[in-house]
């Protein structure tokens, strides 16, 4: 019985040199030091790498010196529309795109020619999300007051509201625009304030 014990320990004896021979401990080694190193230079689709947390999608910063012009607009209950207020300030316009042009505002120049137009949703059509039956419905009020915020232009002088190419209300933007570059100066659009000089204006286009 002894000898078998002795020809067994033998034989995991060799068995163990020869794993050893296959695997040397320097090779061993070198594996896992790699390890770390491809870890630190995998780059993900969000610019990162597997050591870094994932970048935020944050939006970019706006330009330098954007604005908007904003003018305060009620509808009431027979469609007339009235603008007051007009004013300018750091910023940038809402996205207009898909507005059905219920509305369209025109901004004109000294000459009363239109270099800005953007469609308007009438703000006495407002959505409701749902009923007591789960449907969803657009409900019509007899009056409404909205906010009209467009891109500022460098030789804007007037802002209309047009339907069916009838004007049906104007504001003059030239005071606004001299208010604003009293106070900023240091705006590339103030370097030459305009005048503020009534436009003419033109048929709607």
């Amino acid at each position: 019985m002894m000898n078998t014990l002795n020809r067994k320990s033998v034989w995991i004896l060799a068995l163990l040199l020869v794993g050893c021979s296959e695997s040397p401990e320097g090779d061993q080694n070198r594996i896992v030091a790699k390890q770390p190193e491809q870890a630190a230079v995998v780059q993900r689709v969000d610019g990162g790498d597997m050591t870094t947390a994932p970048r935020t999608g944050a939006p970019p910063a706006p330009p330098a010196f954007a604005k908007v012009v904003a003018v305060d607009m009620r509808v009431d209950k027979n469609g007339a529309v009235a603008l007051k207020n007009p004013r300018v300030q750091y910023g940038e316009p809402p996205n207009q795109t898909g507005n059905p042009p219920m509305f369209t505002a025109q901004v004109l120049d000294r000459q009363g020619v239109t270099i800005l137009s953007v469609p308007l949703w009438d703000p006495r059509w407002t959505f409701v999300w749902s009923d007591d039956k789960n449907r969803d419905y657009v409900d019509l009020a007899e009056s409404a007051d909205t906010v009209v915020i467009v891109p500022f232009k460098g030789k804007m002088a007037t802002m209309s509201v047009v339907k069916d190419k009838e004007r049906l209300a104007s504001v003059d933007l030239s005071p606004a625009v001299a208010a604003f570059c009293a106070k900023n100066r240091e705006d590339p659009d103030c370097r030459e304030s305009p005048q503020p000089t009534p436009p003419k204006l033109q048929k709607p286009q």
